[in-house]
Parts: C-alpha cells; structure tokens; sequence
C-alpha cells in the first residue's frame, strides 16, 4: 500500500453476465476509500458491460473460456491481477462501503495476515458463526481477500468442485499461512440488505476476531 492511493488491491468479479452485476459494482463503485481497481471475468463471451461503468477506468471486463465454474474463471482472472492484495465478490452480491478501509486495518494490525475472511450476512444467520474458533465447510463463502503471495509463492487456486472457496481456505490454513477472521459483516447475499444487520445480535468488537495460525502472526499494537 502506498500513500498515492495508487491501487494497491484488486477485486476480482466472476460474473455470468446477471442483472445483479451493476448492483454488485456499484458497491466497489461507493467505497469510502480509493486504492482500488476492479476486474470482472465474464465466464465465455457474449456478456454485455453495464452501461454505467464502460467509461470507468478503475473497472476492467474480460471474457475467459466458457466454464461454468466459478472458482476456474477466477484463476483465469488471477494472471491479469498485479496489485498486492485480491478481494472477491460474486455478480450477486454486494459489499458494505467500508470494505477497503476494514481490509486496511486488519492488515496494519498483522502485517504478516495472507487471509483475511469477512462476516457474511445471509438471509437468517451470520457465517461464519459468531462464536466459532474457526471455519467450516458450509458456514464460510467467498467472503475474503488474499495476499499475492498465497497463489504466486505457493501454488493455491480455486478448484472446479462444490466448495471451492472453503476448499482454498483450508488449503491455505494447512499451509500454517496466518489467517484472521474478522467481526465485521461486510458482505452479503442475494437481495439481503445490511439494514438487517441491526436486527442480529451480533457486535462488530474484538472478541469476534479469530487468528488461525496465530504463531505466524504478530499484532502492530500502536494500530
């Protein structure tokens, strides 16, 4: 990260050409901070652009071969990704304005964090649960940002089955690669809204923060 807010993260957007996509853009559109650039991946081509982010330099469109994968077209997207950090978001689904600045935080308070993985708000309940010490198929999304170095030094990737994004987590997590489950609900599904948020019992505080791999992670204590 740079003080010229020159990118320093990249979302990544899978899309199957949606409605919902201009939605799903629009909530990368309104964070409250600058510092990124967004890349969505059209799985095979014939998918239109949405009118309104055709003359935004900060959004790149490309097609990938036809999959009907999620987590290929994501691999696909990755070699097109320079910045530092990469964050994911569904086509149909959308992210509180606060995204970049949380992610910027964590990051300050473990400098050496490779994964950071978000609350995401469903319909009934929040995942990953609220007093879990860790992550479990089923009860996790696409809901996280990753370091570089985690598909570059490393090999990850995305693979072409049910899961896919719990499956890369756990890969991560036995590679003893420090990872931080944070209490903020930045993320949500579907149509759901964050006015739900305050109708949960659920606080944004310390105690909602999970180190997994702690022994790889020291805390920045003046952050």
């Amino acid at each position: 990260m740079n003080e010229e807010k020159e990118p320093w993260m990249c979302f990544l957007v899978p899309s199957v050409g949606r409605k919902a996509l201009s939605r799903a853009l629009n909530s990368i559109r309104n964070q409250n901070r600058d510092g990124w650039r967004a890349l969505v991946v059209f799985d095979g081509e014939g998918k239109n652009i949405p009118e309104e982010f055709k003359d935004d330099a900060r959004f790149t469109f490309i097609n990938a071969p036809y999959t009907k994968s999620a987590g290929l077209t994501r691999n696909y997207g990755m070699r097109y990704i320079q910045e530092e950090w990469i964050a994911f978001l569904d086509d149909d689904d959308h992210l509180r304005e606060d995204y970049c600045q949380r992610l910027e935080e964590e990051i300050q308070r473990f400098p050496e964090v490779k994964t950071v993985i978000w609350r995401i708000l469903h319909q009934k309940d929040i995942v990953p649960d609220p007093n879990s010490s860790d992550f479990r198929i089923g009860r996790v999304g696409i809901a996280f940002a990753i370091h570089h170095t985690v598909f570059e030094n490393y090999g990850l990737s995305f693979c072409n089955e049910y899961a896919e994004d719990f499956k890369l987590l756990r890969d991560i997590r036995s590679r003893k690669l420090p990872m931080v489950i944070s209490p903020y609900v930045l993320y949500t599904v579907r149509h759901v809204s964050f006015d739900k948020l305050q109708h949960k019992n659920f606080e944004e505080t310390e105690v909602n923060r999970v180190r997994i791999n702690e022994d790889a992670i020291t805390q920045n204590l003046s952050s």
